[in-house]
């Protein structure tokens, strides 16, 4: 347990710093005012290995990153010797509606990860990975949109100009 939770603060951390992550929700973050804190200091040892984060966007964006994981394995149960990360409001909160999932904080954007005794290199490495090929598919599909408007816009002016030199 002291390995995965040594690796889930570094994991943490990372994510924390990271511009494509829009929240993290670890306990190792609460703030000395958050009335959580007062309970954490009394009960537990460490923050754990388990926790939460939120990417910039919604559930295509966390789908695109779980995706790309190549180390880190999806799952729909977490806890174990290896890292397990999985997606909550398509999966162990699906039948939950979703004014109460966001209610609760179960956003379309919310993954939660159980972070194993792995290299936590190897571990922060994949998620880096992943969130560039996230970013590059992000990149790829404004550009592609982009296109089909403007494809789009000179289909329909070649229909104006042949309309207006062949009239009914």
């Amino acid at each position: 347990m002291h390995k995965s939770a040594e690796n889930a603060a570094l994991v943490a951390n990372f994510l924390r710093k990271h511009p494509k992550i829009a929240s993290v929700n670890y306990l190792g973050f609460l703030a000395a005012d958050d009335p959580r804190a007062t309970v954490f200091k009394q009960q537990c040892e460490s923050a754990g290995s388990t926790f939460g984060f939120a990417v910039k966007g919604g559930e295509a964006e966390a789908f695109r990153l779980l995706d790309a994981l190549q180390v880190i394995k999806l799952a729909v149960s977490l806890g174990g010797t290896e890292s397990l990360i999985s997606h909550p409001a398509s999966t162990t909160h699906s039948g939950v509606t979703k004014p109460t999932r966001d209610r609760l904080g179960i956003t379309d954007a919310l993954i939660r990860i159980s972070v194993g005794i792995e290299n936590p290199d190897d571990l922060i490495a994949d998620l880096n990975a992943a969130l560039e090929r996230f970013s590059t598919s992000v990149i790829l599909i404004g550009w592609c949109v982009a296109l089909i408007r403007e494809v789009e816009r000179l289909e329909a002016q070649r229909r104006q100009c042949l309309e207006s030199s062949h009239p009914p």
